[in-house]
């Protein structure tokens, strides 16, 4: 089980938050969704952990406006590819030197772990997420 969290902080702001689901999307992945419990409620929150070792499926982002994503702890890489077909590799190696990710529809985005320990991923979702955003990509 991963830790609750009651808070969470995104440039320099700490929101708070209500814990509002629990997902086993991969091996070795899992994701805990997230309210604001402020605001106009146009956004929400997934926190991704992802074991040492292990990488998300590449998805494709299919639905919403946006996906701001980040690595809250841990080291990963974050490989966005365009609707061109153009990858852009993220080092997350220091999560403290990095900024966010915004990820459209159209692109893809697969996270590694590049790690020895587990890997904290925060997602905000714009509008808030609804099963059908993201699509699964197979060879």
């Amino acid at each position: 089980m991963t830790e609750i969290l009651q808070s969470f902080k995104h440039n320099g702001t700490v929101h708070p938050v209500k814990h509002s689901s629990f997902n086993k999307i991969a091996p070795g992945m899992v994701c805990d969704g997230y309210d604001f419990t402020y605001g106009d409620g146009s956004r929400d929150l997934g926190i991704v952990s992802l074991e040492a070792g292990h990488q998300t499926p590449l998805q494709k982002v299919v639905g919403g406006d946006r996906t701001i994503a980040a690595l809250m702890d841990g080291q990963a890489t974050l490989v966005v590819t365009d609707e061109e077909g153009v990858a852009t590799t993220y080092d997350f190696s220091d999560p403290e030197g990095q900024s966010d990710v915004t990820i459209t529809p159209g692109q893809m985005m697969q996270w590694t772990n590049i790690g020895k320990t587990v890997a904290k991923i925060s997602e905000i979702y714009i509008p808030p997420f609804v099963p059908g955003r993201f699509e699964t990509v197979t060879s």
